[in-house]
């Protein structure tokens, strides 16, 4: 179980490196490793990679980013089909966990000045 437990909170880092190394990709604006640190540095800033529209004030949709819903779907795809457990002994608990983990992987991708300097578009 603990091996488990391991591999899905791993799955978080991974799945951020693979989704913001396809979005830098994707996107010309992002192929110069200067332009990967400033959005990534705008990003940070206030934590907006968390929200899908940062600039509202009424609405910003927490949680709603592209970078956000693509790194938590890792945990949805790993709880399909498994009982809900309440509290397990390790003291993980259900979703607030894993939008933590969520937040700390995106968060740390963003912060990686290995990660934005290691491709090229």
């Amino acid at each position: 179980a603990v091996q488990r437990i391991h591999e899905w909170k791993a799955s978080f880092g991974s799945t951020a490196i693979t989704v913001l190394m396809a979005f830098f990709t994707s996107n010309p604006d992002y192929q110069t490793q200067t332009a990967r640190k400033a959005f990534a540095d705008d990003q940070l800033e206030d934590s907006c990679f968390i929200y899908e529209n940062p600039e509202s004030e009424d609405n910003p949709g927490a949680f709603l980013s592209e970078y956000f819903l693509r790194t938590f779907a890792t945990h949805l795809n790993a709880i399909v089909g498994h009982e809900k457990v309440e509290t397990l002994d390790c003291g993980i608990m259900s979703f607030d966990t894993a939008l933590a983990l969520t937040a700390a992987a995106v968060s740390h991708v963003f912060s990686s000045d290995l990660f934005l300097t290691s491709f090229s578009g």
